[in-house]
């Protein structure tokens, strides 16, 4: 079962303009972490996990917004569940994306 949903993006340095923040990850920088806040007043910033999903950046969208969806295994009915229960518990965490839509005057800054 897959669940999706859609976050209003604020930028994550608000003196700087309109960023998106990555951050290499690894030797290679092949698995960014993204450093995002859908709320203009939170504090913190909030990160994607490359070791729990995927994430990608979508330039020159319609409307600046993050898109997260979250899938979990779900049995399908009632008997599958009691065949098949003592393996893998119902709506167990299987993987998530993060999609971030920017408008065009967005930039993605690289942190060091």
């Amino acid at each position: 079962m897959t669940v999706t949903r859609h976050y209003p993006l604020a930028s994550s340095q608000p003196k700087a303009g309109r960023v998106l923040l990555v951050k290499p990850l690894g030797t290679a920088g092949r698995e960014p972490v993204y450093l995002y806040r859908t709320n203009p007043l939170a504090k913190q910033l909030t990160k994607t996990n490359p070791a729990k999903g995927s994430a990608k950046v979508i330039r020159n969208a319609a409307q600046t917004r993050l898109t997260v969806k979250t899938t979990t295994w779900v049995y399908r009915n009632e008997e599958l569940r009691l065949l098949f229960d003592v393996g893998m518990p119902n709506h167990e965490f299987a993987g998530k994306q993060w999609q971030f839509e920017l408008k065009s005057g967005w930039r993605v800054a690289t942190l060091r």
